[in-house]
């Protein structure tokens, strides 16, 4: 009788031993609700500015504009800062309360309430999970590269919306806009870029009207997703090679206009590029065939066709291996007996 009641003695104390270790392990174990692992609403961004100049701000809108004791951080560098991401703001401190929503984020709140003669600026967004929090933290030694890389880029770079009004630029953009008094939100550049076409270059300047010599520049616009992308760059060099080129066009035809010889120059394409006035006389070729900028061979079919190219043995043989050669830019002539001086036509 005595072992019986052990054994059944000892598989109750077994039984609740068992009992009690699956409760702690299930108590240990269950499943936390949403509701206790959802974080705790971070404190909104908050500023207060006075006379449309930050006055006092918390910790992360600090963070947020890049705020510093040292200068004082007005209304246009918030508008600046918070534009792209809500949309257009008004351009002075609103006098009445104001809400905006996150374009991209709807979870993401801006209010303005004016109190007495200040106003209270606040954001209020919903707390990033863990992964994004960490791919931002990730990300952000890049973009500070490409943010120094973009500011201090030697050209101008902006965006600006489907209305044409600036979104974003860089520091040499912004010295443009102030040297050229330009209005705000607006480029000093009027090119508004044609929307049937993805690309457009187009040369404009700056100045040159009693304020100063004109600083010439070279605007590409790319169609983006948002609006436009433009880059600006100086080309005044390009501009001056330019005009002392033409200048010095213009010096020759009044030197060769004044030559009895009749004078053809061809430019590295083999177009016509220059001639003067005996070149009509001695010739007696169409002023208009001339100014259309014949090429080369043309130009020989032409005069052998108005019998003033004295005829070629073999004229093809002679045309193909005129065709084939690369001369470099070359003047022909010709004088009073219409014989030709270069590449002339002996068999």
């Amino acid at each position: 009788m005595v072992e019986p009641t052990l054994a059944l003695f000892t598989g109750l104390i077994a039984g609740g031993a068992a009992f009690l270790a699956g409760w702690l392990v299930n108590r240990s174990t269950r499943r936390i609700p949403k509701a206790e692992l959802a974080k705790a609403p971070e404190p909104p961004i908050t500023l207060l500015l006075r006379d449309g100049v930050v006055i006092d701000s918390s910790s992360q809108a600090d963070r947020l504009f890049g705020h510093t004791t040292v200068a004082p951080l007005g209304w246009a560098e918030i508008v600046a800062t918070l534009q792209p991401l809500f949309g257009p703001l008004p351009d002075a401190p609103p006098q009445s309360p104001g809400h905006y929503t996150a374009v991209q984020d709807t979870q993401t709140r801006l209010t303005l309430t004016p109190e007495g003669d200040s106003l209270r600026l606040e954001i209020a967004a919903p707390p990033l999970p863990s992964g994004e929090a960490l791919r931002l933290r990730l990300n952000e030694p890049e973009a500070m590269r490409l943010h120094r890389v973009v500011g201090r880029a030697p050209l101008a770079i902006w965006m600006t919306d489907s209305a044409h009004a600036v979104t974003w630029s860089n520091t040499f953009f912004d010295d443009l806009h102030a040297q050229a008094g330009a209005a705000p939100g607006s480029a000093p550049f009027s090119l508004p870029p044609d929307p049937a076409q993805p690309r457009r270059v187009t040369r404009t300047r700056l100045g040159g009207e009693g304020d100063g010599p004109a600083a010439w520049y070279e605007v590409q616009s790319c169609r983006v997703s948002d609006g436009w992308l433009h880059y600006a760059q100086n080309i005044d060099a390009v501009i001056a090679a330019e005009t002392t080129q033409r200048n010095f066009m213009q010096t020759l035809s009044r030197i060769f206009a004044h030559l009895p010889i009749a004078l053809a120059v061809f430019d590295r394409e083999r177009r016509l590029a220059l001639f003067n006035p005996a070149l009509l006389d001695l010739t007696r070729l169409p002023a208009d065939f001339l100014t259309g900028r014949p090429n080369l061979l043309s130009f020989f079919d032409m005069l052998r066709d108005r019998q003033v190219l004295p005829e070629p043995r073999d004229y093809r043989s002679w045309r193909d291996k005129l065709g084939r050669s690369s001369p470099p830019p070359a003047a022909t002539t010709m004088s009073r007996r219409g014989r030709c001086r270069r590449g002339q036509p002996t068999g």
